[in-house]
C-alpha cells in the first residue's frame, strides 16, 4: 500500500496490506478453483512432446522428472495466465489474490497487474532482469497513484516485500519445478525419510493433472515444508498449482498452510515484446516519463 511516512512512499509490489476486506463472491469462486476431485476414468495424459510423468512414485523418479522438466519449461518463449495466490506472512494467512501476469524467459521478464482483491485492482508491476537498475517498477491507483507515481524498489527491498514471502523474481512455472527439484535433491543427499506419492486424475479448475506429494513426517533441521504438492497439468505436462504446508503444533491438526500458487488459463508462446514489459505501454497505467524520471525514495535504495 502507498502510505505517507515522514515524506516517504511505502509500497511493495502488491501495493496493498493483504488485510482486505473478504468479498463474498470471490470467496466463493476461489473455492471453486483450487478444490479438487477425482477425473474422469477416460481422462488421458498428452505429453505433448515433453517429458512424461513417471510411472513410479518415488522420490528419486520426482526429482529426475522435475530436473528434465526445467529444460521443457525453459523452451517456453513465454506466457500469460492468471495466477492465484494465498500466503502466509509472519502468523497470518492473508487473503487471495488475483493477478494477470506476463512472463517472459530471456531476459526474465514479469508484468503483473491485479484483478482481485478490489483494494488492489489495477495496480501494476514491472521487473526486467538486467533493466530499471534492478529495481521492479510499480504503481498504485488513485490518489496515491496521480500523488507519486511509479516507484523503483530493489526486489528484494523491505517495501518490495511487504505483505509478500517472495519477491516478484520468483513468479513462473519454472520456479515450481525448482522447487520440487532442490527439495527433492536436498532430501536425497541428506537420507531424508521423505514419503512422496503420486496421485493421478486429480481434476484441478476442470482439468486432469498429477499431484505429486512430498511429505516431511518429522521435523528436522534444514527442512523447509511438512507438505509439499505439485499439480502437474496431464495435457501440457507442465506444473499448474504449488501447495505448501508447515508442520501443525500438535498431533492429530491440520498442518497450516504456508503457500499456494495456482495458474490458470495459462496461455504459452504468446510472441511478447520489450513493449509488453516496458512501463511506457500506453496500455498499462504506469506513470508517463522516461526512467530516470520515476520517483525512487531512500527507503527503496
Amino acid at each position: 500500500m502507498l502510505a505517507g511516512a515522514g515524506g516517504a512512499a511505502a509500497i511493495s509490489y502488491s501495493l496493498a496490506g493483504a488485510d482486505s476486506p473478504a468479498d463474498p463472491e470471490l470467496a466463493a469462486r476461489y473455492a471453486a478453483m483450487v478444490s479438487y476431485d477425482s477425473a474422469p476414468e477416460n481422462s488421458t495424459q498428452q505429453a505433448d512432446g515433453r517429458h512424461a510423468i513417471p510411472g513410479v512414485a518415488s522420490l528419486e523418479s520426482a526429482v529426475r522428472w522435475a530436473e528434465a522438466s526445467l529444460v521443457d519449461v525453459r523452451k517456453i518463449h513465454d506466457y500469460t495466465c492468471t495466477l492465484i495466490k494465498r500466503e502466509r506472512v509472519g502468523d497470518r494467512l492473508l487473503a487471495p489474490q488475483y493477478m494477470t501476469v506476463k512472463v517472459r524467459q530471456q531476459p526474465y521478464s514479469v508484468y503483473v497487474r491485479y484483478l482481485a482483491p478490489q483494494a488492489l485492482r489495477n495496480q501494476e508491476a514491472i521487473y526486467v532482469d538486467g533493466r530499471n537498475g534492478g529495481k521492479l517498477l510499480a504503481h498504485s491507483t488513485g490518489m496515491r497513484h496521480r500523488l507519486v507515481g511509479t516507484v523503483a524498489l530493489k526486489p528484494t527491498s523491505p517495501l518490495a516485500m511487504r505483505g509478500n514471502r517472495h519477491p516478484i523474481t520468483e513468479i513462473g512455472l519454472a520456479i515450481l519445478v525448482e522447487k520440487l527439484a532442490v527439495l527433492g535433491r536436498h532430501d536425497l543427499s541428506h537420507g531424508s525419510l521423505a514419503e512422496t506419492t503420486f496421485h493421478r486424475g486429480v481434476l484441478l479448475n476442470g482439468r486432469p493433472c498429477t499431484e505429486i506429494e512430498v511429505r516431511h513426517p518429522q521435523k528436522k533441521p534444514g527442512l523447509e515444508y511438512h507438505i509439499a504438492k505439485i499439480f502437474v497439468d496431464e495435457k501440457f505436462v507442465l506444473p499448474v498449482r504449488f501447495e505448501a504446508y508447515d508442520w501443525p503444533d500438535s498431533p492429530g491438526e491440520q498442518p497450516p498452510l504456508l503457500e499456494e500458487y495456482m495458474y490458470v488459463d495459462l496461455r504459452l508462446n504468446n510472441g511478447f515484446t520489450d513493449a509488453d514489459f516496458d512501463a511506457g505501454n500506453p496500455q498499462y497505467g504506469f506513470a508517463r516519463g522516461t526512467a530516470p524520471e520515476i520517483r525512487t525514495t531512500a527507503q527503496a535504495q
